[in-house]
């Protein structure tokens, strides 16, 4: 028997075996896409501008506020299902190291490190970083800003989030003394107060807050805040309306449309836009007496203007307009009555539900009146016709017969009668009703009067046709497609289960940022107007950020005893990747160079090459010279490296 001592084999022709043979530390990390989600934070200058303005020790914090939330960021968009209070879990899997700088390990990114990053977020201003993220943007990228579309939603709260009162107070003395007083805030505004209010969310149950948010056509965030959860649409677009005016240029103000839901139009809404010359684009209520005024007179001149699709779809709904006025509050305004050939599905069953009602309530007074008994037919008769018309319907036919029945008159005196006498009988009327089928003519007139709706607008016909209004209200569809990709996602941030206010507005606005990186990243892979490499379902020509987050899953960072990293790309992502970088326009060598921290001012050297001023990051856009051609489809090495 052959065996192995001291490292030499015992028997020829066995090799020699080391006695202590090498260990190699491998490191691999699924990084996706939180290397060039950091990069477009740190373009879009998110985490500089929060250091700048924040109050914080620079030699004993070893995350600043701005990597801090620069960190939920990349967590909210990269890291799906993970409880933020589990974040330094979902950074374990990640290399800190090349996302934060040298030295930065997984549990630097503990609850506590989080929490202080939200206090110092509040104290600032968060609202004010995203306008002040979000116009930069605009200008670095030259974007005008012909129209601005505002919506709110809401986003329900986990926990109590009342007014705290001393212990030693009576809980009476509130039945006497009024609402609850808040405290004074020591930055000289009040947080965020959770609260019951109408619920988009369909939890009326729970307490809530109000996200209101102002995007571009593309959905590019402009403006956004958190608000009370009983916050009112009304007021929301009118400190919106202010804040425009107060922050923006003057020369982005003259060429801006407003647009937004019903909610904007109230007489003093449309008295404050009359006298700032705001122009603007909304959807008349049906509170006003306009609107079905409009409507009627559209219907009865009848002279619509064809408009077709919008939509280069072959299920498309096709339009025609009727070009209407009224005056509101002594201002004259411009309202276009349009109708649509697909009746919306809530208004179908919202007519459906009220003719089946309309028929039942019918038929119910139909039985009640033949119970009742007539004893002269005229009457009969004159009640039945009464009948018909007070209850006409447009939808069902109604019609009725006398009918004569025979009754047994009661017997005079008590007790039983006697055998063989016989009882009286008289004669009675009754009236029977009939309510016919539906009549389908009247109920498809008003299927298409219901397939009508008014907008409003100060627009003049010269610069803004039927179609155009249309056009440009449609595309308040933008700002609910960040509600529902981002905002409301409980994919990306389910439910909100803070201990104070304050970081419940931070980490709202947080949300906001988030989605402002996501939204430019689909901004810049659009802009391309290229077909995005989706492997396996081919190409794409309108990809979006979910299909970016998706490709870079696949990247894998490796890393051999703390030598240079090197990325795994499989061959068949390979050119999706290099598309995504490059229309991005950020340098692959995010993926491999760690970031460069900057501490104290002092100018550090960056190991790609570059030098850096302290407290601004590098920038991770492309150097000019040389370049480099991208790993081709199929290639077997390490891509970008």
């Amino acid at each position: 028997m052959s065996f192995f001592r001291h490292g030499v084999p015992d028997g020829p022709g066995f090799p020699k075996v080391p006695v202590s043979p090498p260990i190699e530390s491998f490191l691999s990390h699924a990084v996706g896409a939180a290397p060039l989600v950091a990069a477009l934070c740190r373009d879009l200058g998110i985490p500089q501008l929060i250091d700048q303005e924040a109050t914080w020790d620079e030699d004993r914090s070893i995350l600043s506020p701005g990597e801090r939330i620069m960190a939920l960021i990349i967590n909210l968009l990269c890291e799906e299902r993970r409880p933020l209070y589990k974040l330094h879990d979902a950074f374990e899997k990640l290399d800190t190291e090349l996302l934060f700088g040298e030295g930065i390990h997984a549990d630097h990114l503990n609850d506590d490190c989080l929490g202080r990053g939200l206090d110092a977020f509040y104290e600032i201003g968060p609202s004010r970083i995203l306008r002040q993220v979000a116009l930069s943007l605009r200008i670095k990228e030259a974007m005008d800003l012909p129209f601005v579309h505002f919506d709110t939603t809401t986003r329900v709260l986990y926990g109590a989030y009342g007014f705290e009162s001393p212990e030693d107070d009576d809980p009476l003395d509130s039945l006497f003394s009024g609402p609850p007083v808040l405290p004074p805030s020591p930055l000289g505004r009040r947080p965020v107060q959770p609260a019951y209010g109408h619920s988009k969310d369909h939890r009326p149950d729970l307490k809530q807050i109000t996200i209101a948010l102002a995007v571009d056509r593309h959905g590019l965030p402009l403006l956004g805040s958190i608000k009370d959860g009983n916050a009112s649409d009304k007021v929301s677009n009118l400190e919106t309306l202010e804040e425009i005016l107060e922050f923006f240029p003057q020369e982005l103000r003259d060429s801006l449309v407003y647009i937004a839901d019903s909610a904007l139009v109230s007489e003093k809404n449309l008295a404050w836009m009359s006298r700032e010359n705001m122009r603007f684009i909304s959807l008349l209520p049906g509170t006003f007496a306009a609107n079905g005024e409009v409507r009627e007179k559209a219907w009865d001149e009848n002279a619509w203007e064809d408009l077709g699709a919008l939509r280069d779809q072959k299920d498309a709904a096709t339009y025609r307009a009727s070009e209407q006025s009224t005056v509101i509050g002594e201002l004259p305004y411009r309202l276009v009555v349009y109708h649509s050939s697909t009746l919306d599905k809530r208004k179908s069953r919202s007519l459906l539900s009220s003719v089946t009602q309309e028929k039942a309530a019918l038929e119910k007074a139909a039985r009640e009146l033949t119970k009742t008994p007539f004893f002269c037919e005229r009457d009969a008769q004159a009640a039945g016709e009464a009948f018909c018309r007070l209850k006409k319907s447009r939808f069902f036919p109604l019609s009725f017969t006398v009918e004569t029945r025979s009754v047994k008159e009661p017997r005079p005196g008590r007790g039983r009668p006697k055998k063989g006498e016989l009882l009286l009988e008289t004669s009675v009327f009754h009236v029977n009703v009939t309510v016919g089928g539906v009549e389908s003519s009247a109920l498809d007139q008003e299927r298409d009067r219901k397939s009508c709706f008014v907008l409003i607008t100060n627009l003049p016909k010269e610069t803004a046709s039927a179609r155009t209004i249309l056009d440009e209200y449609k595309g308040q569809s933008s700002a609910e497609k960040v509600f529902g990709t981002i905002i409301k996602d409980p994919i990306v941030l389910d439910a909100f289960f803070l201990k104070k206010k304050e970081r419940i507005e931070a980490l709202g606005m947080v949300l906001l940022l988030a989605a402002l990186v996501y939204m430019f990243i689909q901004y810049k892979m659009r802009q391309a107007k290229e077909p995005f490499d989706r492997p396996p379902r081919g190409m794409m020509t309108k990809p979006t950020t979910r299909e970016v987050l998706q490709q870079l899953s696949h990247v894998t960072v490796h890393r051999i005893n703390n030598g240079p990293r090197r990325l795994q790309i499989s061959p068949r992502y390979q050119n999706g990747v290099d598309q995504i970088l490059r229309w991005t326009g950020i340098d692959p060598r995010v993926y491999l160079v760690p970031s460069v921290r900057e501490k104290g001012g002092k100018k550090t050297p960056d190991p790609t090459g570059r030098e850096t001023d302290g407290g601004q990051a590098a920038s991770h856009r492309p150097p000019p010279t040389p370049e480099t051609s991208p790993p081709t489809k199929g290639d077997s090495r390490d891509a970008l490296t």
